[in-house]
């Protein structure tokens, strides 16, 4: 019953993690409550495996085992879906209009306004409050514009 209770104990730290990781930003928590809740299962299976210690050093060696194995394998992986939709989010595409709400002199910030949120910006030329400009790129954290031309 004592083997019974541990392996609850490590489903239940797994779960708990798992729950948690919904919300943090990481995948190393989600794979440390997954390697919880499969350690957990398969000593539930195999309830009689020698010694208290022994059984111990061997679900602690599985879980340390199933932890670093998921996160070699899902980290990468992850990690680029999760910028790649960062990106896709927040970013400003090149081409987008917007409009201009602090004047942008040359070498000089301004702001412009995306989607209801105000971006530093930047350009080459003076471009005056309420103007339309497009969007050329980011550079660091600002957003690079131009005057649009009409012809």
């Amino acid at each position: 019953m004592q083997y019974l209770t541990s392996s609850w104990l490590w489903i239940s730290i797994g779960v708990g993690s798992v729950i948690v990781s919904l919300f943090t930003p990481t995948i190393e928590l989600l794979c440390i409550g997954l390697s919880a809740i499969l350690t957990g299962g398969i000593f539930v299976i195999i309830p009689e495996l020698g010694s208290k210690s022994l059984r111990f050093i061997l679900e602690v060696i599985f879980f340390c085992f199933l932890s670093i194995t998921q996160i070699f394998l899902f980290r990468k992986k992850a990690k680029y879906k999760l910028t790649n939709d960062i990106e896709k989010e927040f970013i400003i595409p090149p081409g987008e209009k917007v409009r201009v709400i602090k004047e942008i002199l040359p070498g000089y910030e301004g702001s412009i306004r995306y989607r209801g949120t105000e971006w530093k910006a930047i350009s080459n030329e003076k471009i005056d409050k309420d103007t339309i400009v497009e969007v050329i790129g980011i550079v660091g954290n600002k957003v690079k514009v131009k005057k649009m031309n009409f012809y």
